[in-house]
């Protein structure tokens, strides 16, 4: 009896194991299904917000072509204006400029006399003057993008205070103003700033900007902190910024000019989601984009001393913008990126060419770089449009302490390019000596306009700035070169490599 109720007990807990076993069993069978019917509900909801976003984009899109639309048909209706408007003011400049220059006073009116109907058509040409590094002035006075609400906007950067207003205080005290056409910028929309930048990037950095509040939880995750301050007012300095090099873009667009000029802008650094590098808002590439509704191919030139990662990285996956950077790449040296090996990605296979330079860099060195680069890229790529980017702490005393150029250097750089006679969208950028970036696009300017400027500076507001010489020149100083001509020849043989895949 004893072993048959052994045997029944037994029995009885051998049930109950199997029946926990089956009951586990369905346990874990139906977590399964519930996992995979969580798994389908997530993979329904990406599939609709991925088909909301796609709807959203063709919503942006068709908003894009009505408005341009409407662009074009207004710019059509007051292109008659507009032209009567620019003989005007060419005919204004060069009444000035024979008050002020009694010199060419003589020649002006004989000018004038034997060439009556091309009197409104070539002020600029008639006062035009020998520039070392300049080249013919274009027959439309280049663009300068200019109004004292955006000095004041730009002016408000922490890192460069006040050095809008040093840079447009000088060209201007330079005489330089009236060969150029001066345009009041617009401020960028949201929707323009999206053409680029994330939603959610834009909208916080508006809230934090609103506020005034650094601190707000996610902001480092936009990339708001130590060197981008989400500062009182951010949202509207990075939306006046944006919208000056749009206006430049679309004045190239519109076939009014052959050069437009912002030296506010070229903060190249941004990326869609973030802020980086002082750059709050990537103006290079809301540029680039305007060009690109009426050019194909744009080539982005970068002589800043940092990597231009932020404009490389929007256009790494297209061969229609092909990106050009001449920069430091040095262990430890922001941002990091840039060797000779990126080169693109996809599509943009070999449309991005970087060019890593060291320390002690000087003038005539860096304009072989750079013309051996540029002659190779021009040839490959055939851009109808260039962009270029100007940043000034390439220069001696510069805070950075890293190149030992001069604005001459840089200035046959840009004199190269203007050979070319694109439609050309001039962008300042770094500089962090103040007075030597004011001297250098204030030189460049005179560059653009074949203009030889004193060397002494002119009286004005920001004189005693440019203290103890007062002299638009800058001397390089005796930091070594540490460019070593086998390696730079390493650089310039690869980058002609890369660019054979160009078709």
């Amino acid at each position: 009896m004893q072993q048959e109720r052994e045997a029944q007990q037994l029995q009885q807990e051998r049930l109950h194991e199997l029946h926990r076993e089956q009951q586990l069993q369905r346990e874990q069978q139906l977590q399964r299904e519930l996992q995979q019917q969580k798994e389908l509900q997530q993979e329904q909801q990406q599939e609709q917000q991925l088909q909301r976003e796609l709807e959203q984009e063709r919503q942006q899109e068709l908003q894009q072509k009505q408005r341009l639309q409407l662009e074009q048909e207004l710019e059509q209706e007051q292109q008659q204006e507009l032209e009567q408007e620019l003989q005007q003011e060419l005919q204004q400049e060069l009444e000035q400029e024979l008050q002020q220059e009694q010199p060419l006073q003589q020649e002006l009116e004989q000018e004038l006399q034997q060439e009556q109907p091309l009197q409104q058509e070539q002020p600029l040409q008639q006062l035009q003057r020998h520039h070392p590094h300049g080249v013919k002035t274009p027959r439309l006075p280049p663009v300068y993008i200019y109004s004292p609400e955006y000095v004041t906007a730009c002016d408000s950067l922490s890192k460069v205070p006040k050095r809008a207003s040093m840079v447009h205080s000088l060209i201007e005290a330079y005489a330089l103003l009236k060969l150029m056409r001066v345009v009041k910028p617009k401020v960028a929309s949201m929707e323009e700033m999206a053409t680029f930048h994330t939603d959610a990037y834009l909208q916080h950095l508006q809230k934090v900007s609103e506020e005034g509040d650094d601190d707000h939880p996610e902001s480092v995750e936009y990339g708001l902190g130590y060197d981008c301050p989400a500062t009182e007012g951010i949202f509207d300095y990075a939306a006046a910024v944006g919208g000056a090099t749009i206006t430049a873009a679309q004045c190239l667009n519109d076939g009014k000019c052959k050069i437009a000029i912002n030296w506010a802008g070229g903060w190249h650094h941004a990326k869609k989601d973030e802020a980086s590098g002082f750059c709050y808002l990537n103006d290079a590439v809301l540029g680039i984009l305007r060009l690109r509704r009426k050019f194909d191919r744009v080539l982005y030139v970068d002589l800043d001393l940092h990597h231009g990662d932020g404009v490389e990285d929007a256009f790494s996956f297209t061969s229609k913008v092909m990106t050009v950077s001449l920069h430091k790449f040095s262990p430890g040296f922001f941002p990091g990126t840039g060797d000779v090996s990126d080169i693109g990605l996809g599509k943009g296979r070999y449309y991005s060419v970087n060019v890593p330079i060291q320390d002690g860099i000087q003038d005539e060195k860096y304009y072989q770089i750079c013309e051996s680069v540029l002659k190779e890229v021009y040839i490959a790529f055939n851009p109808e449009a260039v962009v270029v980017q100007l940043g000034a702490d390439t220069m001696a005393g510069d805070p950075m302490c890293s190149f030992n150029m001069t604005p001459v250097g840089i200035g046959k750089c840009l004199n190269y390019i203007l050979q070319w006679q694109l439609a050309t969208l001039i962008l300042g950028g770094g500089g962090y000596n103040l007075a030597n970036t004011a001297r250098c696009w204030t030189y460049l300017t005179g560059v653009i306009l074949g203009r030889t400027l004193s060397s002494e500076i002119p009286d004005h507001e920001f004189f005693t700035e440019y203290g103890p010489d007062y002299v638009l020149e800058i001397t390089p100083s005796c930091r070594p070169d540490r460019n070593e001509p086998h390696k730079v020849q390493q650089i310039l043989n690869s980058i002609r490599g890369n660019l054979k895949h160009v078709a």
